[in-house]
């Protein structure tokens, strides 16, 4: 009985794993390639912000005051 067990437990092991596998594109999430809205159009009080860092790159970001 207990053989039994811990091969059907075993056998969903390798099942979930490999349906991991075969499924593993869909599961990387992909942003979508189109303009970011202005924060003030999806957020009240939003408002777009340019930080930059250390090494001179630009970054685009929203604030929102609390």
């Amino acid at each position: 009985m207990v053989v039994r067990v811990l091969l059907g437990a075993a056998l969903v092991v390798v099942l979930v794993l490999g349906l991991v596998w075969v499924l593993q594109r869909r599961l990387i999430y992909l942003p979508d390639a189109g303009p970011v809205p202005a924060a003030a159009s999806v957020l009240p009080g939003g408002e777009d912000v340019r930080l930059r860092t250390a090494d001179g790159l630009e970054l685009g970001a929203w604030y929102v005051r609390p």
